[in-house]
């Protein structure tokens, strides 16, 4: 059971924060006047898919994969609001079961457990990423994840522009923590390379399948390989819906049954 709720808080801590960090854009002086130039286009193009976030997303989602030699197979529904709210229901692809129901509401979180009976109460700008999954990664990065945004390095320096062939560029952020390496096809952001600048440990994020609608972008195919703590998740979308009208379930602690442990975390 563990297991499977590692999981899922990975996945949730990947995904459905999304609150939009405040990047600086600095170059390194090593950085050629070509590559600079190249830099700023790329950032640009990944800036106008960032604004153009969708304001709404509803959608179904399996995701299967391996977390340290064990199989797992989850399945669930999402509802996100812009910067203010969403759910996220999580359940065994076999047996049906509810696993965790997730609400945020502005920047408080709430993580039902029905089985266990128990409610966490954890804060957005307060929650430790580490400690709930073992999974190193910086929190502004990972708020924009799967929110239909490129996430980027908070502070980060432009370390180094490659062009592949065409219009294929490999485009390296680094900041204090972090490398990171946006792989970039005809103007759309395919895989992310993230690595711990003083532990080495790499995440690798494949993102494919793209939804457009009203500017906005929303990839309905992502797979996540992180071999420090030997995880691969492939997560797939379906009956999604972007920049729709949605009602989203709230979490209200007056509702749920007296005999449920409320444990506070922030």
């Amino acid at each position: 059971m563990w297991q499977s709720k590692k999981v899922i808080l990975i996945i949730i801590l990947l995904l459905f924060f999304n609150c939009s960090s405040a990047n600086k854009n600095i170059t390194s002086p090593e950085v050629s006047k070509t590559e600079d130039a190249q830099a700023t286009e790329i950032l640009k193009i990944i800036q106008e898919i960032n604004q153009s976030s969708p304001a709404t997303i509803s959608s179904s989602f399996t995701a299967i994969g391996d977390s340290n030699g064990k199989k797992f197979n989850i399945e669930g529904v999402v509802f996100f609001q812009k910067d203010e709210s969403y759910y996220l229901s999580f359940s065994d692809f076999i047996f049906k079961s509810k696993i965790v129901d997730i609400y945020r509401d502005m920047n408080r979180l709430f993580f039902y457990y029905p089985a266990e009976k128990k409610l966490l109460l954890d804060d957005v700008n307060k929650i430790d990423i580490h400690n709930y999954t073992g999974f190193r990664a910086e929190f502004a990065f990972i708020q924009d994840m799967f929110s239909g945004k490129i996430p980027l390095l908070a502070d980060y320096s432009v370390n180094k522009v490659l062009q592949e062939s065409g219009e294929t560029y490999y485009l390296i952020l680094e900041n204090d923590q972090y490398f990171e390496n946006i792989y970039i096809k005809k103007n759309i952001p395919e895989k992310i390379l993230i690595i711990h600048k003083k532990t080495k440990e790499k995440t690798e994020i494949y993102l494919s399948s793209v939804m457009e609608k009203d500017k906005s972008i929303f990839y309905k195919k992502v797979k996540i390989i992180a071999p420090s703590i030997n995880l691969f998740i492939d997560i797939k979308f379906t009956n999604t819906k972007i920049n729709e009208p949605i009602q989203i379930p709230r979490a209200e602690i007056q509702k749920f049954k007296k005999n449920i442990e409320i444990i506070k975390i922030n």
